[in-house]
């Protein structure tokens, strides 16, 4: 117990709760410093998920069921309690999953920790966040071989005034070409009638069927709680396939005019760090028939799969077929560099002669 409390009723409460609940005792007067301290500290962290727009979480949510969005902005809270000075952050698209309701939020926690004397730069694509920096560098103009060149740098009105900058003529004059599509109000619908997992309150929804849907709301209000525990998982069963028990609901009128459900989610491709998209594709199985039909590969016995990253007889055993070795150090991050057998080539001599 604390508090006159059993100890699962305090993990149990929302982040709003807990946080009105410590600050109150971190305000009286305690025998032990450190239990001043303590009370400090979870005051403190609690105010920070709270600015983050994640006070309706409860201390024992299992982290794993948070969304994309939620487990950003639970990152960042974590650095906005470490008080540092003089950091330089650098943030891979932190908006991503989260609504534009959220992405002030995140905008402001970051100026908090900007306003500390820190350094951020952060890869971006939402124009909120490209229309507040204080500075912008926009690179293109283009992906691949037509990439990697500097368009523009410098204070944002500059670069998006600047028409050298691919960003700044999208900012300053959106595409008026923008398609107009059909109303799909009168198409055969998916009804999804009773949804009530996680944060869905008995929701039900109908889904037209042969249009473009977008299901859109803040994070962490169960959009991914109704497209994949319950759709997907529901579509697949209904099919005969293997897929987890679907989130609670009732019924999904209209399955039976699917015949296929593909989910294209954010899992990395590939079952091992060796793959790539050409392996995911499959556009490599065919590379390494190519390979098995030549004269060399033919004297020598060598079958498709000795073209493999994966197969012990074909790839280079110093970096088993990763192109690099890593190298542990203490205190660092781990290092990688090119692996000395086989030059990044990833494969043995034999393989490599054909």
């Amino acid at each position: 117990r604390y508090a006159d409390r059993p100890l699962h009723t305090v993990t149990a409460m929302s982040v709003n709760e807990a946080a009105a609940l410590f600050a109150q005792l971190a305000a009286e007067e305690h025998p032990h410093r450190a239990l001043t301290v303590l009370l400090a500290e979870i005051a403190q962290r609690s105010s920070f998920l709270r600015e983050v727009g994640l006070g309706y979480l409860t201390l024992d949510r299992p982290a794993t069921t948070l969304s994309g969005g939620e487990a950003q902005r639970a990152r960042l809270a974590t650095h906005l309690g470490g008080g540092l000075l003089g950091v330089c952050y650098i943030l891979d698209e932190p908006t991503l999953g989260l609504h534009p309701r959220d992405t002030q939020r995140l905008i402001d926690a970051l100026r908090a920790l900007q306003s500390r004397g820190n350094t951020l730069l952060v890869v971006e694509h939402d124009e909120s966040v490209i229309r507040q920096a204080d500075w912008l560098i926009d690179i293109g103009p283009g992906a691949g071989k037509n990439g990697g060149h500097l368009l523009a740098a410098g204070p944002t009105p500059e670069v998006l005034a600047n028409p050298a900058s691919v960003t700044g003529r999208c900012l300053a004059e959106p595409d008026a070409s923008a398609k107009r599509f059909a109303d799909a109000s009168g198409s055969d619908k998916l009804t999804i009638v009773g949804a009530r997992h996680h944060n869905l309150k008995n929701l039900t929804v109908a889904i037209p069927l042969g249009a473009l849907t977008c299901l859109t709301g803040v994070s962490g209000s169960g959009k991914s709680s109704l497209a994949r525990d319950i759709l997907v998982y529901a579509a697949r069963r209904h099919l005969g396939l293997l897929a987890p028990t679907p989130g609670v609901h009732d019924r999904i009128d209209g399955l039976d005019r699917l015949d296929k459900v593909l989910e294209v989610d954010q899992k990395p491709l590939g079952r091992s760090s060796r793959s790539n998209p050409a392996t995911y594709v499959g556009v490599y199985d065919e590379i390494r028939k190519l390979f098995a039909t030549t004269r060399l590969a033919k004297i020598r016995g060598y079958k498709a799969n000795r073209f493999s990253f994966n197969a012990k007889a074909g790839r280079c055993e110093e970096c088993q077929g990763q192109g690099t070795v890593r190298v542990e150090q203490a205190f660092d991050p781990e290092l990688r560099v090119v692996c000395p057998a086989c030059h990044g080539q990833r494969f043995n001599a034999g393989t490599l002669e054909v």
